[in-house]
């Protein structure tokens, strides 16, 4: 599961796109996937997100991984993927 908090001070426009991918992977490889997007509520003002991979059967250790899509309003650069830590094992 992926969790996250964007708090600001200031009521405009905040970003372009804003997106969470997470994943539940086994050996490295993708089994399941989900991508929110949380570019209007990040907009409109303080957000939770929750952005829930599927979840699948089977044996043997799972992890869960992500990234975030951030493309800041009017700073020129475009958007980039932040990846996130992936988490220890699953049984």
């Amino acid at each position: 599961m992926g969790y996250g908090r964007v708090m600001d001070g200031g009521g405009m426009r905040k970003v372009d796109s804003f997106k969470i991918e997470t994943r539940l992977e086994r050996h490295n490889r993708t089994v399941t996937k989900r991508v929110c997007d949380y570019t209007r509520a990040v907009n409109a003002g303080d957000t939770n997100a929750d952005c829930r991979s599927p979840w699948a059967r089977g044996r043997g250790a799972h992890t869960g991984d992500g990234r975030i899509y951030i493309d800041v309003d009017s700073d020129g650069e475009g958007g980039k993927w932040h990846t996130l830590v992936d988490s220890a094992p699953l049984s």
